[in-house]
């Protein structure tokens, strides 16, 4: 069986066994480390609602991460699709430094303090996120008329989520 039919067994597996628990599978990889596997499974909750660009989506905490793990483990020993071969499996979620890149992306990060580095040639800016709606981010903005300004993905550009130790 090739990497990418692997992959693509893994991420049905993966999808299959989270059902239960409510989350998605964002991404799968698999990597050779010498006589061993590795098999990364990224996961996060489910958008609410779609048209809901407003509702924060809580992030994945480590109880989620550690059931993801026995129940991506369970499907994958009971399927087998690496044979004798040896795996480690890493299930976690995408985290803070996954940069934004999607619309879904900055709905994910409502309520959160986001970097935003625009376009090339551009001052970055830091503005909370306040919603999504349409194809437009709307961010916080004191300067703004009505303390917000919107822009599209493309002038956002790619955006890191800010930890805030306080609010």
């Amino acid at each position: 069986m090739s990497t990418e039919e692997r992959t693509e067994k893994v991420l049905g597996l993966s999808r299959e066994a989270l059902v239960p628990i409510g989350l998605e599978v964002r991404e799968v990889e698999i990597t050779p480390a010498g006589r061993r596997t590795v098999v990364r499974v990224l996961v996060e909750r489910p958008l609410p609602d779609p048209d809901d660009g407003v509702t924060p989506v809580e992030p994945v905490d480590l109880d989620q991460v550690a059931d993801a793990t026995q129940l991506v483990s369970a499907a994958i020993d009971a399927d087998d699709p690496f044979g004798a071969q040896p795996y480690t499996l890493e299930v976690s979620s995408p985290g803070v430094d996954r940069p934004l890149t999607e619309l879904a992306h900055y709905r994910r990060a409502v309520g959160r303090l986001v970097e935003l580095r625009g376009v090339e040639g551009t001052e970055p800016r830091t503005a909370r996120v306040l919603r999504v709606e349409d194809e437009l981010i709307v961010l916080a903005d004191d300067a703004a008329e009505g303390g917000e300004r919107s822009c599209t993905l493309a002038e956002a550009g790619t955006g890191t989520v800010q930890v805030e130790f306080r609010r």
